[in-house]
């Protein structure tokens, strides 16, 4: 038993780093002090009360660290009042000041930490049992978090006297993340080496703010998250160069006898992984004490961190470390054995797969030399600076950024040396549409979409939840799922007590019961799976205890891509083009044989779900009822990747496939392999990763007699779905048959939210998914938006979400119970949801067409009054792009084209380049002209596509347009051609309509939602510009200001017209009815972004 214990709270390294820094004439006459009061208390203290352990000790110990505190002060709460045992002052003057203000709302405004005390014995880690108030009988932790959170402080003292704690308000919901100092041990022992610890991060003046209103710890949290940060980027960066040594690691020892063939390749890649993912489980494992590292036997003989300390001394010598030999590999096949076998006491046997040497039979038969598994374990192990990586900081989530770069990196062989290279893939997160998501996304995304399911829930109804990740990657979202639900459960006022002796904390036994309960996950990258599986494994595991099982919700399979058991008693009609489709079939009275087979396959799910993966035997039992479940349902889910492939251009007889249908009726149990397409389906099942929903996780959809449940499906569907990735045709036809909401839509993630929210989701469920902020405006994305509208709670614009990606996201809260007819929007700021909410009214944003955000209720008043005026500019005009003639312009020509950079307000600037006339003609075989020229030299409007900077976004936009009357400009691509069909409408007072404030600020609001990059004005969104139907006679007097810029801009493009401009813009407002605070309203929005 250590006397200190750094639970994520800090970083290790940097805390012992300070500390060591640190000096005080006070500290040994604390000690000396505070090791006298134990003496004269250590015969009976763990006989006595709360209460008494306070006054005779706690009390004491305080006031010799120096602080002035105020004993049991009243705080008002959501549980009614609440009384913390302290409430900590910078000083006695601060302390006096607020006194003045004590048992009211403003008293713990100057305060700068808040404490709770509890007695000698009791656990800080355990909810007590018996009578008494329920709240001070809860866990203590969670009673110093919620104190914490509901005074707004920063930090929270948690102490028994015994044991003292620090928590920090981003983290203490966790209720296992803190610094820990036990007290008794460090005086006992006499260690005044670790008292420093104690002394320097409890007394006063860790807590008082300088004049930076920054305290001692608030630097050594901040100081330990850039480390952390820093040796997390580095590992990230690096871990690259680890795979890859690997990766040649094996191809280069002999006795593997591997190749640059591409199947080699591929076995190769794909076991390295595993193996990296071994390595970093361990690493964590040690550093965290879940493997025995105090056992001296293993640390000398089996250990990871011994190995890796040779090693380091080896290559710090520069010692030659020969490659023939394998030393090294041996050592660690033997510590992956005692892994998976389990040693002694020491290591229980850590099941679930990544260690087992029969799912990974090439790293049973395959070596690596010691000179590159060297290399390996010191990328692993060290810092640039070759400092020592200490793991325990790292949080499990880092495990995503790993997954994240690695999925980056695709195996090639270089042709001249024959080693094999890990390439960055531009399109391979792009192919696939993942990216990692913050944790302050996630924890935002899981509570408000689990808080309602929460809500009033008897404890057993919290345990029963079901929650799907159906593209989990690395697991981050299931984690944060995790956390949340475990919670819920250690503070429920039901939730039954841990069973004496049971050396779980609470919160580690639900999160184990939580992730084997209630997590699904489902990825079509089987690498993601695996680290998924490790992540979660990491995030639950328990010393003593093997790990949770997780192979029956942890799937590898395409979300997108299954069958649906109601369809499957006909083969699907596929269209084989536009205009045809296949003949109807007669009509057949088939059934798709289910419920029996269902029902057995429910049962042995029901089996797992009940146990607890507290022995390895309890896992042996999971492992069988799993595959009796698989064996099972084997023969149905062959018939439905037989039915699915229909879609993916198998040839299937209709006769055949109902001969099949009967014997699965009889129950009989054929060999159909014979059968036409049979095995050709098998093959495309695999190859695209077929996932059945109501076969691969029945018990969610059916009940224990074969029946579909009454509202089957998941209670919440919570993640970040792949965007922009790669569909194939035959996905896609498949996709376009079972959709519904995605209208003419073919990204990904407009599948994954239609698939969600009409097939996997509860009839009173909930889904939270994070996406490009173009469904919000995107005409391609308006069928989805008025599916959700009416249903979704909460949008939060959330801006940039990913490292290195400029497309803008946002977070839905979709609520299938929802009945209001608002939903609440927030912005994402510094990590967390803005504290304004704005109610938005569904009718407001149908009225717009566009999804709003980030606009308050004063603005949307000025907008409708805007949208109300007159027409929209689609009633009255039409809109086109230029020719996509980039390619064929030229310096010379006889007819000048303009791009967007040629146009500025109310003029042009040069020309793009030329064409010749004749590539204005139409083609030779036709008799028709060219319209879309034809189109382009009608007198128009012309303004820049693009409206906004993509590199480098500001909030606001810039609509730059100007008027070609009579020249008939031509214009790439870039430049979008506005023609007016409505009568009595100047083109120069569209343009200067278009240049105006109120314009430009309305289109950004209520036409881009508030975006500040990729967005084009093109013919959909100039449309829905309102324009006010008036005379040629009140159009004038800004016509005229806009004639006299024209002019001046015809001399000299760069001319500045600002006065000029100011006054169209003071007459748009007029005309569009804006009263003078309204129209200082617009100003200042836009002023507040300029």
């Amino acid at each position: 038993m250590t006397p200190s214990f750094n639970n994520a709270l800090f970083s290790s390294y940097h805390l012992e780093k300070v500390v060591n820094d640190q000096a005080s004439a006070t500290l040994e006459s604390a000690y000396a002090q505070i090791k006298q009061l134990y003496i004269s208390v250590a015969d009976f203290v763990e006989t006595r009360n709360e209460a008494q352990t306070e006054e005779q000790f706690i009390r004491p110990v305080l006031r010799h660290l120096g602080h002035v505190f105020e004993v049991q002060p009243l705080l008002r709460t959501s549980l009614g009042p609440k009384r913390p045992d302290y409430a900590f002052f910078a000083d006695q003057e601060s302390l006096d000041e607020a006194r003045q203000q004590i048992d009211t709302d403003t008293f713990f405004n100057t305060a700068i930490v808040v404490g709770d005390a509890k007695a000698w014995t009791r656990n800080l880690d355990k909810k007590l049992v018996g009578s008494g108030d329920p709240f001070s009988n809860n866990n203590p932790s969670h009673q110093i978090d919620y104190y914490i959170r509901t005074s707004e402080l920063t930090w929270g003292i948690l102490t028994s006297g015994k044991l003292w704690r620090l928590y920090h308000r981003d983290t203490s919901y966790k209720l296992d993340s803190f610094y820990e100092v036990n007290l008794e041990k460090i005086l006992t022992d006499d260690d005044i080496d670790a008292f420093r610890y104690f002394y320097y991060l409890f007394r006063r003046e860790a807590f008082v703010p300088d004049t930076s209103n920054r305290s001692f710890l608030d630097d050594m949290l901040s100081g330990s998250i850039r480390y952390t940060v820093s040796v997390s980027d580095d590992l990230g960066e690096k871990i690259y160069l680890a795979l890859e040594e690997l990766i040649n690691g094996f191809l280069d020892y002999r006795g593997n006898n591997l190749t640059t063939a591409a199947a080699d390749v591929k076995k190769i890649h794909e076991s390295s992984l595993i193996l990296l993912y071994r390595l970093l489980f361990v690493l964590y494992a040690e550093s965290r004490g879940l493997l025995p590292l105090e056992n001296p036997e293993y640390q000398q003989e089996y250990s990871l961190e011994r190995l890796a300390t040779e090693i380091h001394g080896t290559l710090d010598t520069e010692s030659v470390i020969p490659d023939l030999r394998s030393d090294y590999w041996n050592r660690l096949q033997t510590l992956f054995t005692l892994i998976d076998k389990g040693w002694e006491e020491s290591i229980p046997q850590y099941n679930g797969g990544l260690f087992n040497p029969k799912r990974h039979r090439f790293l049973v038969e395959k070596k690596i030399g010691n000179r590159s598994l060297a290399e390996v374990i010191d990328t692993l192990t060290r810092t640039k600076e070759r400092e020592r990586i200490a793991y325990q900081d790292l949080a499990i989530q880092h495990l995503g950024n790993v997954y994240e770069g690695l999925l980056e990196y695709k195996p090639t062989v270089e042709s001249q040396t024959e080693r094999i290279k890990l390439k960055k893939s531009k399109n391979a997160k792009k192919a696939s549409g993942s990216y990692y998501t913050s944790d302050a996304i996630v924890r935002s995304m899981v509570e408000n979409a689990l808080n309602p399911l929460c809500k009033r829930k008897a404890f057993a109804e919290i345990l029963r939840l079901k929650v799907l990740d159906p593209a989990m990657g690395s697991g981050h979202f299931l984690i944060g799922v995790i956390d949340y639900l475990a919670l819920e459960l250690v503070t429920h006022p039901d939730t039954p007590p841990l069973q004496t002796g049971d050396v779980d904390t609470e919160i580690a036994y639900w999160r184990r019961r939580v992730v084997e309960t209630c997590i699904y996950g489902v990825d079509q990258n089987p690498m993601a799976v695996e680290l998924a599986k490790v992540s979660l494994w990491l995030h639950t595991v328990s010393k003593g205890k093997p790990l949770s099982f997780l192979d029956h919700h942890i799937r590898c399979g395409n979300s997108l891509v299954g069958a649906n058991i109601a369809n499957l008693a006909n083969l699907p009609v596929i269209k084989k083009s536009r205009r045809s489709q296949e003949t109807p079939q007669p009509a057949f009275d088939m059934v798709f044989e289910f419920a029996d087979t269902v029902s057995e396959a429910v049962g042995h799910y029901l089996v797992i779900d009940s146990m607890e993966s507290t022995t390895v035997d309890d896992i042996h039992v999971m492992e069988q009822e799993l595959e009796q479940a698989q064996q099972t349902l084997n023969q149905h889910r062959k018939v439905a990747n037989l039915w699915l492939s229909v879609y993916f251009g198998n040839m299937v007889e209709r006769g055949d496939y109902h001969n099949i249908l009967n014997a699965l009726k009889l129950g009989q149990a054929a060999d159909f392999s014979n059968v036409q397409g049979y095995q050709e389906a098998q093959q495309l099942a695999e190859d695209y990763r077929y996932f059945h929903w109501e076969i691969e996780f029945p018990e969610v959809f059916c009940d224990e007699s074969g029946n579909k449940l009454e509202n089957p499906g998941f209670d919440a569907v919570i993640g970040n779905p792949p965007y922009g990735a790669e569909l194939d045709s035959f996905e896609k036809r498949h996709l376009g048959a079972i959709v519904t909401d995605t209208g003419k839509n073919k990204n990904s993630a407009a599948f994954f939210i239609d698939i969600a929210k009409n097939r996997l989701l509860k009839s009173d469920g909930m889904l939270a998914f994070i996406v490009p902020k173009s469904l919000l405006f995107v005409e391609s994305w308006r069928t989805l938006f008025f599916a959700l509208l009416g249903k979704t709670r909460i949008l939060v614009d959330v801006g940039e979400a990913f490292k290195g990606v400029k497309l803008e996201q946002v977070i839905f809260i979709y609520d299938a119970c929802w009945t209001e007819n608002f939903y609440e929007a927030y912005t994402f700021v510094d990590e967390t949801w803005s504290d304004k909410i704005e109610k938005i009214y569904h009718a407001n944003s149908r009225e717009f067409q566009t999804w709003l955000c980030d606009v308050s209720a004063e603005e949307i008043q000025i907008g409708l009054k805007v949208r109300r005026i007159g027409k929209l500019m689609k009633d009255v005009s039409d809109t086109k792009r230029g020719l996509p003639w980039q390619s064929k312009l030229s310096e010379s020509g006889d007819v000048p084209v303009v791009g967007g950079k040629q146009i500025v307000r109310y003029g042009t600037d040069g020309v793009k380049g030329f064409v010749n006339s004749e590539d204005l003609e139409p083609p030779e075989d036709s008799d028709s002209p060219n319209k879309k020229v034809e189109f382009l030299q009608q007198p128009k409007v012309i303004a820049q596509r693009i409206i906004a900077h993509i590199k480098e976004p500001k909030p606001h936009i810039k609509i730059t347009a100007t008027v070609d009357q009579k020249d008939g400009v031509l214009s790439v691509d870039t430049v979008m051609n506005t023609i007016v069909t409505g009568q009595n409408i100047s083109l120069i007072f569209v343009s200067a309509l278009l240049n105006s404030e109120l314009i430009n600020w309305y289109t950004r609001k209520f036409i881009f939602a508030s975006a500040v990059r990729s967005m084009d004005l093109d013919f959909y969104y100039i449309g829905k510009i309102p324009i006010p139907i008036v005379t040629l006679e009140v159009q004038e007097p800004i016509i005229e200001l806009a004639e006299q810029i024209m002019a001046a801009k015809r001399d000299n493009p760069e001319v500045c017209m600002l006065e000029k401009e100011r006054k169209i813009d003071k007459l748009v407002y007029s005309l569009y009815g804006l009263e003078a605070e309204e129209q200082k309203i617009v100003q200042l929005s836009i002023g507040d972004v300029e």
